[in-house]
């Protein structure tokens, strides 16, 4: 784990992803969300605890599906919450959320025009963000 967290603490932006299982990510993401901790502190006196990583960073995207309707998975749910506290718990100041519902529809589902439009646009901006970044180190060192 001490190199994942190697990785996370050098990454310029981050790509969570978990389907719906009963309503929340799976056993694999939680225990991957647990053991973010060591990235969060609680002050004396706070309301929530602060994320000891430089907040607004880090560009995340988070990825899901569910055999229910999106809006409803959406609404019912803390999952798209779970993983937007992890992303932010990373450093993570902007994130972008693509969500497919009804993905047991079909047994090989394919994914919409809309889905994909959305996919790319904000594949964009994950490599804007790289490149932001790049910009960044290089004026600074």
């Amino acid at each position: 784990m001490s190199e994942i967290l190697d990785e996370v603490e050098n990454a310029d932006a981050f790509v969570l992803g978990s389907p719906m299982n009963f309503g929340t990510v799976t056993a694999v993401m939680k225990q991957f969300i647990e053991r973010l901790v060591c990235y969060a502190y609680w002050p004396w006196g706070a309301l929530i605890p602060k994320s000891r990583l430089e907040s607004g960073k880090k560009f995340a995207v988070l990825v899901s599906a569910s055999a229910a309707p999106s809006v409803y998975s959406r609404l019912s749910s803390k999952l798209v919450k779970l993983l937007k506290d992890a992303a932010r718990l990373l450093g993570a100041g902007s994130v972008s959320v693509i969500f497919v519902g009804l993905a047991a529809k079909e047994r090989r589902k394919k994914m919409s025009e809309h889905t994909r439009k959305k996919a790319r646009a904000i594949g964009k901006e994950l490599a804007a963000a790289k490149i932001d970044s790049l910009k960044r180190d290089s004026v600074s060192a």
